[in-house]
């Protein structure tokens, strides 16, 4: 039963930042992905396979539904072309990976109940839970103790206390406790969009949520992303955290 637990989120192809933040991360006994490893990011195949190298256990989010179902209407013009571009480089070695990830985990912490997915629990792919309502609606529909998510890219927890929610955002990174039930978010470790550019994840210990911010070699990844072809708006957005 793993004791520490590390969370990450939408890697989305950002090998620099995937190394940084395993690198700070140290030893954990259980390392879960909440799905978005390719979309976006210039080395997808490399993060696959750093990301089975380290036995993480991960989950299937809505880029790689665009990658293996080759269907971009849901996305934005950069989302889409990234997403075609990726399947141009996909191995099919990564292509098995991906088709065989699941939507949804559950497991424990200690003595703690743990329900995770990419979007939310009543869409796993899809929805985003950006406020109070689809909180609770995750609440409602999943009966674990702590709750995970990604999907917005932002780091963020929810507290379930007697018909009461409490919220509150990480963007420097941050502690959170795990008392009552709680939905957390580690925020985007491959492209964070609150405003700070360092890569963000989670780790999961005793009756804590530890928000961690780390610092990458940003302009790395901007010139791989550049080097791909794809579009200039990916690799500008990485600077300023947006």
């Amino acid at each position: 039963m793993p004791e520490r637990m590390g969370v990450i989120s939408d890697v989305h192809g950002n090998l620099e930042a995937l190394r940084a933040v395993l690198g700070d991360m140290g030893p954990v006994d259980l390392l879960l992905c909440l799905g978005d490893v390719v979309g976006y990011g210039a080395q997808p195949n490399e993060v696959i396979r750093l990301l089975r190298e380290r036995g993480a256990v991960v989950l299937r989010g809505n880029h790689e539904e665009g990658v293996l179902t080759g269907e971009t209407g849901w996305f934005n013009e950069w989302a889409a072309e990234a997403i075609r571009w990726t399947r141009t480089v996909l191995t099919p070695e990564s292509r098995a990976h991906l088709e065989g990830l699941p939507l949804r985990w559950e497991g424990r912490l200690g003595e703690r109940t743990i329900g995770a997915v990419h979007g939310s629990f009543r869409d796993p792919l899809y929805e985003y839970v950006v406020g109070l309502s689809t909180a609770r609606a995750c609440f409602e529909a999943a009966p674990q103790e702590a709750l995970l998510v990604g999907h917005t890219h932002r780091a963020v927890a929810y507290t379930f206390r007697e018909d009461r929610l409490e919220w509150g955002l990480y963007p420097e990174g941050g502690v959170h406790p795990l008392r009552d039930r709680v939905l957390l978010n580690p925020g985007s470790v491959g492209q964070p969009r609150d405003g700070n550019p360092r890569a963000s994840y989670g780790i999961l210990e005793g009756d804590t949520f530890h928000v961690k911010r780390v610092e990458y070699d940003i302009a790395g990844a901007q010139e791989k992303i550049r080097r791909a072809g794809l579009p200039e708006f990916l690799a500008g957005r990485l600077e300023m955290g947006r």
